[in-house]
C-alpha cells in the first residue's frame, strides 16, 4: 500500500456491539447496536437544476441498548466479555528507608 491509499475497516453490527460492551465494562445482559437518526429538510437543487424539497437524515448518535433476545444486532455480554475469574493480585512494593 502506498502513501496515497487509505484503509477502510468495516465492522458488522455484532463486532460493534462487542466493542462497545467491552468499552463500557459490561459483563451481563444482551446488548444491541442502537443508532439514533435525526431529520432535516430543505429546498435544494435536484435533477435538471430544479429546486425540490429534500430530506436530510443525519446519524445523531450510536450506542448500545439492553434487549431481550440475541439477534443480528446484539450480543450477550456474559459471552463476549465474561468477568475475570482470576483473583486480582495486589502489588506489594517495598519502602526504602533512610539510614
Amino acid at each position: 500500500m502506498n502513501m496515497a491509499e487509505r484503509q477502510l475497516l468495516k465492522f458488522d453490527f455484532k463486532e460493534v456491539a462487542t466493542a462497545l460492551v467491552k468499552e463500557k465494562g459490561l459483563h451481563s445482559g444482551i446488548w444491541a447496536v442502537y443508532i439514533e437518526f435525526g431529520l432535516g429538510a430543505g429546498n435544494l437543487s435536484g435533477p435538471e437544476n430544479r429546486i425540490t424539497p429534500m430530506a436530510i437524515i443525519p446519524v445523531v448518535s450510536i450506542g448500545i441498548r439492553e434487549v431481550e433476545v440475541v439477534d443480528d444486532l446484539s450480543v450477550d455480554a456474559g459471552l463476549v466479555n465474561p468477568e475475570s475469574t482470576q483473583p486480582t493480585q495486589k502489588i506489594v512494593r517495598s519502602r526504602k528507608t533512610g539510614s
